[in-house]
């Protein structure tokens, strides 16, 4: 597996692994910063009033900006946006899955 596959392999355990919306956000947490959103929230410079994004509308705005060059943060992002409804739900987190083998390795 490539790193960069890995890597997006990590985050998506991680986002499966989330028991509250503080685990989900430190999840997503390198997504933001690589798609360069930074942050879910933003602050209105006149009012002070914070305003944030779900996963989801973020997820959308990367589909306008380059749907095939984002495609695997779109991906993530709404199983971010799933899971952050699972939380609110009380849905336990899925234990991560196990590495299925090599095919090759079969033959041994």
């Amino acid at each position: 597996m490539d790193s960069k596959a890995a890597h997006y392999q990590r985050i998506l355990q991680a986002i499966q692994a989330a028991a509250d919306a503080t685990a989900l956000s430190r999840a997503v947490a390198p997504l933001l910063q690589e798609t360069g959103f930074g942050a879910s929230g933003m602050v209105d410079a006149e009012t002070g009033e914070e305003t944030r994004l779900s996963y989801l509308e973020i997820a959308e705005c990367l589909m306008e900006t380059d749907r095939l060059f984002f495609q695997k943060p779109i991906e993530l992002l709404v199983m971010a946006h799933q899971r952050s409804k699972e939380i609110m739900l009380g849905v336990p987190p899925r234990p991560p899955e196990p590495e299925a083998p090599p095919p090759w390795q079969q033959f041994l």
